[in-house]
């Protein structure tokens, strides 16, 4: 038998994102991030020769850090982001002359860029503080960046807007506004276009090169994040708002249609019984007409479905891309447990078309180039490597056996134990749906024997658990225990209807995943009377209400927790302003939403609980969780209980938190298992 996974093995991963390819499909860019001595991960860029699998460092100095490559559309330079005297810039790399040269000198570095279609310019968002308008495009040096900070470090926080703080930003935002700049590809003609009112990032050239699109956000109070797109004419200064029915997604760049007339954008589409997918819109310029490009038939979850529970990290590509001639749109989707790469023609009848098809999960990609797709992807026993398959668009769908992966950059993997996620298909209670998951065993699994088993319940509450390599999910299996994982009514990746949110808060996705639960017991290797429960956010509120109701569960672990939704009012950065009407004030809903808390039923809870939480938690904020440590020691004080907080991280600590708080955070919640469930400890004093 090969060896167990140990927790310190995580340091070893190496996280690979952000895939460019050139224009004739023959080198492609990527970024492998692998974590430091600090904890933090550090991205480095490499060229890969698509053809022969030759790699190389981009730089001569191998540990130089820099992230985001993008080739220009002529394919003839490289553009990246690297630290320049204090902050991220943007640099072009020549592939003739081998040269690197600094084209930005944004104070506070940038943020992301797109290239024109001539390849002559490069636009870009830079964070600017309004009073330092006159120094926006000069670079600090050191000195004064020390001078800068520790001045910020000592001056009071002053609030008044009412979206003050945010998860994303670990809390009080600092005051900078997004702004938009441009530059010519050689480093002259550098300025910020934007005039530092409001937001704007995410810009996207026209393919004449004379319109620049990005998103906006103009208004104030509840609506302060909502985002409008907006088009520039370069030539003439002249800014038009291209608002229509919908409220644009702006997690992706708005696309300019081949016509120029019209901009693609990605917008929620809601169903007729509650459910909904991010779908895809074309909107006109002049009128602001808005048709849905996506058929009534699906075959895929809309764009982007969430995939969850997958060991990831680094920049992802935009979910949805334009092909060269702008007639189709590449897009990642869910469906049926896989995160698979598909295409929408935008000439005659709206048609999706399947491109990569397989048991797997893409998590970026590049349109067509040279004949082949380039695209990161991962699968149930693999973290995310490089792949390539040869792809001709006359076509409607790459052939599965030429997948070619490009890179192995986990092979240390090779000499662990590893379980296979069995998948498995469940009846819901009610009959009304099919409910589908994975059963993993014991990595030292023998024929014949029971196991505990953790139970392990998805966040969102939308998105999905996709055939992706997690941890997590690993670790807890090479500590002795069966891992069930599923996706109850309300996640994404079934069809819209499946997808409704009535069913995440309702009854109905809590006794899917009694059903799901059930039908793994069924497979003969679980010991039903030895089971766990954990979920991190809305997989932490479900992990309260589950034992908040029965205790079949022997031990539980609340991750990034939500157990009092009426005083989420005011604490986190949504818990105030979301509701199932829209963006609208909660005040007035406060007993309402105590009512329906977890945290009402915590004198049923009797289950050993761990608490799991980030002490910069915006999303779902700390005081959630020091409330249920409290009640528990309060109303059950002979129940173990354990509160553990991981300075400075936010909600994304199992996802992108430093590298020595991952490891800490799977150990606490794996040996918490391990000593209820496979220890057995008898906490009751019952002989177990």
């Amino acid at each position: 038998m090969k060896k167990l996974l140990e927790y310190e093995d995580l340091r070893k991963m190496e996280y690979l994102s952000a895939p460019s390819v050139s224009p004739d499909g023959r080198q492609a860019a990527y970024v492998v991030q692998k974590a430091d001595q600090t904890g933090r991960f550090v991205p480095r860029i490499f060229l890969i020769d698509t053809e022969w699998g030759e790699i190389s460092p981009l730089f001569e100095d191998s540990a130089q850090e820099a992230d985001a490559p993008a080739f220009s559309p002529d394919g003839q330079k490289l553009a990246y982001l690297r630290k320049g005297k204090t902050e991220n810039q943007i640099w072009v790399y020549d592939r003739e002359s081998r040269k690197h040269k600094k084209v930005t000198s944004a104070r506070h570095g940038v943020e992301e860029f797109t290239w024109s279609a001539d390849s002559r310019k490069l636009a870009f968002t830079a964070p600017c503080f309004p009073a330092e308008r006159l120094n926006w495009l000069r670079e600090m040096t050191e000195r004064e960046k020390g001078q800068w900070t520790d001045e910020r470090d000592h001056s009071p926080v002053v609030i008044e807007n009412l979206l003050y703080k945010l998860d994303d930003t670990y809390g009080v935002r600092d005051g900078s506004v997004r702004q938009i700049g441009i530059v010519c590809a050689g480093g002259s003609g550098q300025q910020i276009l934007t005039d530092g009112r409001m937001d704007c990032y995410k810009p996207a050239f026209s393919r004449d090169g004379r319109f620049l699109a990005y998103y906006g956000r103009p208004y104030a109070h509840v609506k302060e994040l909502t985002a409008e797109i907006f088009v520039r004419d370069l030539k003439s200064g002249e800014v038009s708002m291209i608002k229509g029915e919908r409220e644009a997604d702006d997690t992706d760049p708005v696309i300019f249609a081949a016509d120029g007339q019209s901009v693609i954008f990605a917008a929620y589409e809601k169903g007729k019984n509650g459910g909904f997918s991010l779908q895809l819109f074309r909107r006109g310029r002049k009128d602001g007409r808005e048709i849905c490009l996506f058929p009534e038939e699906e075959i895929c979850h809309g764009v982007d479905s969430l995939p969850l529970g997958r060991t990831a990290y680094g920049r992802e590509s935009a979910a949805y891309q334009i092909n060269a001639d702008g007639q189709y749109i590449y897009f990642r989707s869910g469906w049926m447990g896989c995160e698979n790469l598909y295409r929408l023609s935008l000439a005659g009848e709206a048609v999706v078309e399947p491109v990569l098809e397989d048991e797997m999960s893409v998590h970026s990609f590049c349109v067509p180039m040279g004949g082949k797709i380039v695209y990161t992807r991962g699968d149930l026993l693999t973290p995310a490597e490089l792949y390539a398959v040869p792809y001709e668009e006359a076509g409607v769908r790459a052939d599965r056996e030429a997948q070619r992966r490009l890179t192995v950059s986990n092979s240390w993997l090779e000499e662990f134990e590893l379980s296979l996620p069995e998948e498995l298909w469940v009846d819901s209670y009610d009959k009304k749906a099919r409910i589908h998951g994975f059963v993993m065993k014991p990595s030292a699994y023998e024929e014949g024997m029971k196991y505990p088993a953790v139970l392990d319940v998805h966040g969102g509450p939308s998105g999905f658990y996709a055939h992706d390599f997690w941890f997590e999910f690993q670790m807890i299996a090479a500590r002795g225990m069966a891992v069930v994982y599923c996706d109850p009514r309300g996640s994404f990746g079934y069809g819209m209807e499946f997808a409704s949110g009535s069913y995440c808060w309702g009854q109905e996705s809590m006794d899917d995943l009694f059903a799901f639960m059930d039908g793994a017991a069924e497979l003969g290797f679980i010991d039903a009377e030895w089971t766990g429960v954990t979920g991190g956010s809305y997989g932490g509120h479900m992990t309260n209400r589950i034992i908040g109701t029965t205790d079949r569960f022997k031990a539980a672990v609340t991750q990034r927790t939500l157990a009092n939704l009426a005083t989420s009012y005011g604490t986190g950065d949504m818990g105030f302003i979301w509701s199932e009407n829209g963006m609208q004030s909660e005040l007035e809903n406060l007993l309402s939403r105590a009512e329906k808390s977890p945290i009402g039923k915590i004198d049923r809870m009797k289950t050993p609980l761990l608490i799991l939480h980030g002490e910069k938690d915006y999303r779902c904020s700390l005081e959630q969780g020091e409330q249920m440590f409290i009640a528990m020691k309060d109303r059950n004080p002979e129940v173990p209980v354990r509160f553990v907080v991981f300075p400075g991280e936010n909600h994304g600590i199992t996802r992108h938190g430093k590298v020595h708080f991952q490891i800490a955070h799977l150990r606490e919640l794996t040996e918490w298992f391990v000593r209820f469930l496979v220890e057995k400890e008898d906490w009751k004093g019952e002989k177990a």
